[in-house]
């Protein structure tokens, strides 16, 4: 009897160290750091010699064979070793549950020894929002994270919170995926040509950013005071030349300057000469011309032409010694 028990003591002994040294270990802890796009795990090991990591997107249909992320770390082989890492995310990949899912030593991607489920959020920010009032457009500058690719919006409202427009970025930048790297951002320009006597100049306008309907960033902006530009000219002069400074009612038309110039009796003093200035883009522009040098007092005349037809004129009178 005293050796049976004497046996039975040595095999559960035997069998305890066994169970004791079995290697296992367990996720502690899972959270994710959008300010670096990476998932931060605590884990436990306990007899192994390396553990291994696998991260899946359920928005994206990973299968737990073909992770995301995947890595490698090798452990000490005690019991209970505690450490922790980090796994790398894009930031494109669009909002939802993510797995991350653990391994003690061999990778076999149908049994992890336990998985830790994780939510990432989307996150965005509008930087800066510029109106331009020559072409019409409206130029976000904005950064966005885990984003939808195709319910990602930008919205404009009045002072009243009234909606003026509702432009799905996608559409508009033609790009595939509106998301930007952290602290990065893109911009945005669309034309509000459609809505523009709903912005009135140094009125206050607001701007948000939207992704499958949730807010992520509000922005306040002032649309500047609209000049009305006409077609008109100054003279200026300067060491024998002729400053002549313009402005246009319409851009992308051809400018040319007639220039003349006669004495205080009327007595031309030079031929009239014709400058191109060419294709002109802008409301203003300036151009400097040649002319001769006269003792005496002279009134120098330039006239501003666009598309061939004359559409103002200005003259300046010069004392020369």
């Amino acid at each position: 009897m005293k050796k049976f028990l004497l046996f039975l003591s040595c095999f559960l002994i035997t069998w305890c160290s066994l169970q004791a040294a079995t290697p296992g270990g367990k996720i502690t802890s899972a959270t994710y750091n959008a300010s670096s796009s990476t998932f931060n795990v605590n884990y436990t090991a306990s007899y192994a010699s390396r553990v291994h990591f696998g991260l899946l997107s359920i928005h994206q249909g990973n299968s737990i064979d073909s992770p995301i992320s995947r890595k490698t770390i090798s452990v000490p082989n005690v019991y209970s070793y505690s450490s922790s890492t980090s796994l790398e995310v894009n930031d494109t990949l669009e909002a939802c549950k993510f797995v991350v899912c653990f391994y003690v030593n061999d990778y076999n991607s149908y049994n992890p020894t336990c998985c830790m489920d994780v939510n990432v959020t989307a996150k965005g920010v509008i930087n800066n929002v510029t109106p331009n009032t020559d072409n019409k457009t409206l130029t976000v500058n904005y950064g966005m994270q885990h984003g939808s690719s195709y319910y990602s919006s930008l919205r404009i409202y009045d002072e009243n919170g009234k909606i003026l427009c509702n432009k799905r970025i996608r559409e508009t930048i033609n790009e595939s995926n509106p998301n930007t790297n952290v602290n990065t951002y893109r911009n945005h320009s669309f034309s509000y040509s459609s809505f523009a006597d709903k912005l009135v100049p140094g009125k206050t306008y607001t701007c948000k950013l939207y992704t499958n309907e949730k807010l992520l960033s509000v922005y306040k902006f002032t649309m500047p005071s609209e000049r009305i530009y006409g077609n008109a000219i100054t003279l200026t002069p300067a060491n024998n030349k002729l400053k002549i400074r313009f402005t246009l009612r319409d851009t992308g038309v051809n400018v040319r300057f007639k220039v003349s110039a006669v004495s205080m009796n009327g007595t031309p003093t030079g031929e009239t000469k014709y400058y191109d200035y060419g294709r002109c883009d802008k409301h203003e522009g300036t151009y400097e011309v040649d002319v001769p040098h006269y003792t005496g007092q002279v009134i120098y005349a330039a006239e501003l032409l666009v598309n061939g037809i004359s559409v103002n004129g200005a003259s300046i009178s010069v004392y020369n010694r």
